[in-house]
């Protein structure tokens, strides 16, 4: 997790929060925000099982060329 970390402050990315929690249930948690691109991740991460989750919010994104149409 740590290397995600480095990786998202590397391209830009502010960190809101690194939890690292110890113990029988340990966990990762990670949020970061870029202010550049309106992006916001959050990854959790559990040392018992191997598993990350990533949960990345986007703006409403258009492909080029394409106008927003209101319905």
């Amino acid at each position: 997790m740590r290397r995600v970390r480095d990786e998202l402050e590397r391209r830009g990315y502010r960190v809101l929060g690194f939890q690292d929690i110890k113990g029988a249930e340990a966990s990762v948690i990670l949020d970061a925000e870029s202010r550049e691109n309106d992006f916001s991740v959050s990854v959790e991460g559990s040392h018992r099982h191997d598993d990350l989750l990533f949960s990345v919010m986007t703006p409403c994104l258009l492909p080029p060329g394409a106008a927003q149409r209101r319905f």
